[in-house]
């Protein structure tokens, strides 16, 4: 089979794997539509190339999931790594660095120190990108990281943990945890959001060098076994499906303390009853904080941290 042939391919698996959040017709058809136009402008000039690594056509337990690899196999096989940012799936399932803030200004506020360096570092990397987004979309994790109202001993010695996020979206976060700690930084995800990962990555100081990259939890669990550590997952883990979460309970249980910001509900889950049941199975106290921050979206107000510890 040619280049060609191959690019339009994987093009048309795009086209047939829906990622519209809302399942309305219209939405739908409008989200593919935009989807294949910014998939087309963005990898067109790549469609020559071979892929220089082929994922397999894993099957989610989640109908979404397995349309989002799809379109994340894509940008990983044809987008250059400047316009991986661009690329529809990434703006709807890690997008939210990309949220139109435009009319804040950050810069004359009392800025965290912390989130500020970050922040000036994509956006040097990748100049398209809005400060006032960014700066917002990072100080969930670094304010969640330095919570007055968290007060037991583990938590205040973050800087002796490593950290495992679960679910780190585009792992511009690491930016965030290698000013917490000076210990590793364990990422677990989907082969192909850890490959967006690394190229997303890699031209931060020596940040590839401090952050482990895992999508199998029995490779996970025994890199983990001898490590003093702290999970965080900022709404991945709590929408996962029933049987996925429970590969994660013995790496919860071992854990320092663990940090989940998560919705209330997630398809039939109520996640402030899950949160509850799993304190009580690993025997871990449950520390509930609502979720509070400038410039918050208003379908986050009814979200919460819960922390294991």
């Amino acid at each position: 089979m040619s280049s060609v042939m191959i690019y339009f391919k994987y093009l048309i698996k795009t086209i047939l794997s829906n990622i519209s959040p809302n399942k309305s017709i219209f939405n739908v058809v409008v989200v593919c539509i935009r989807t294949f136009l910014l998939n087309l402008k963005y990898s067109f000039k790549n469609f020559y190339k071979l892929p220089s690594k082929i994922y397999s056509d894993d099957i989610s337990k989640s109908s979404f999931w397995t349309n989002a690899l799809t379109h994340l196999r894509f940008v990983n096989y044809f987008y250059d790594r400047k316009n991986i940012l661009k690329a529809p799936i990434i703006k709807i399932v890690a997008g939210g660095f990309l949220r139109d803030l435009s009319n804040i200004d950050y810069k004359n506020q009392n800025i965290d120190i912390i989130t500020d360096k970050a922040a000036n570092k994509i956006i040097k990397e990748f100049n398209y990108l809005n400060y006032n987004s960014v700066y917002d979309w990072l100080d969930t994790y670094s304010q969640s990281l330095k919570n007055e109202k968290i007060t037991f001993e583990s938590y205040k010695n973050i800087k002796d943990l490593s950290v495992l996020e679960i679910g780190p979206g585009i792992g511009f976060n690491s930016l965030i945890y290698e000013s917490f700690t000076s210990k590793d930084i364990y990422f677990y995800d989907f082969k192909e959001f850890l490959d967006i990962q690394k190229k997303i990555l890699k031209n931060f100081d020596n940040l590839l060098d401090k952050v482990n990259f895992f999508s199998d939890i029995d490779l996970l669990k025994e890199k983990l076994k001898d490590k003093d550590y702290f999970v965080t997952s900022y709404w991945a883990f709590s929408e996962f499906n029933m049987e996925d979460r429970k590969m994660f309970y013995k790496v919860i249980e071992n854990a320092s303390f663990s940090l989940f910001l998560s919705n209330p509900n997630f398809e039939d889950v109520s996640n402030h009853v899950f949160f509850n049941d799993l304190s009580k199975k690993i025997n871990k106290k449950l520390l509930v904080i609502p979720f509070e921050k400038k410039n918050q979206p208003g379908f986050t107000k009814a979200h919460n941290y819960y922390i294991l510890y």
